[in-house]
């Protein structure tokens, strides 16, 4: 399987992304969202902006997620999680520099102090982080004519 990235768009409705690895060797997790692949119709919508509502993970190492290209939080915004699992809520926590216009960059890193890591053998990233995004959006159609 290695590595798949999927992204799921509602039309006036969140954006799921999830990324999936099976610790294969030779897989490297890194996915890089921008808010043209958060939309639902390419045609008809417009992303202006996406906010990270909820973030869910298992994994095996560590997973950076963070929101670049954002100049009034100084570029970068980071958020990392830790080996294990959890269902971080933002609407429960400061989220300072979320709501913003900048791509959402992922990178999972296998974690080095694994047993297998330690005796030599590469181990990679495995596991599975979700995100819940909602997004501001304007549409240039009719919404009644767009079929869902």
């Amino acid at each position: 399987m290695a590595v798949k990235l999927l992204i799921n768009n509602k039309v006036k409705g969140p954006s799921t992304i999830k990324l999936v690895s099976d610790g294969a060797p030779t897989s490297v997790a890194h996915a890089n969202v921008t808010l043209n692949d958060l939309r639902s119709n390419p045609t008809h919508e417009v992303v202006n902006s996406a906010t990270i509502k909820r973030i869910i993970h298992s994994q095996n190492g560590v997973t950076v997620i963070a929101r670049t290209g954002i100049p009034a939080v100084g570029n970068v915004t980071q958020y990392v999680l830790t080996p294990g699992d959890g269902d971080l809520k933002f609407n429960e926590i400061n989220a300072t520099g979320n709501s913003e216009t900048g791509r959402i960059s992922i990178d999972c890193i296998a974690q080095n102090n694994h047993p297998l890591a330690l005796s030599g053998i590469h181990v990679g990233w495995a596991g599975t982080v979700i995100l819940e995004v909602s997004k501001d959006s304007t549409y240039n159609v009719n919404m009644e004519t767009i079929a869902i």
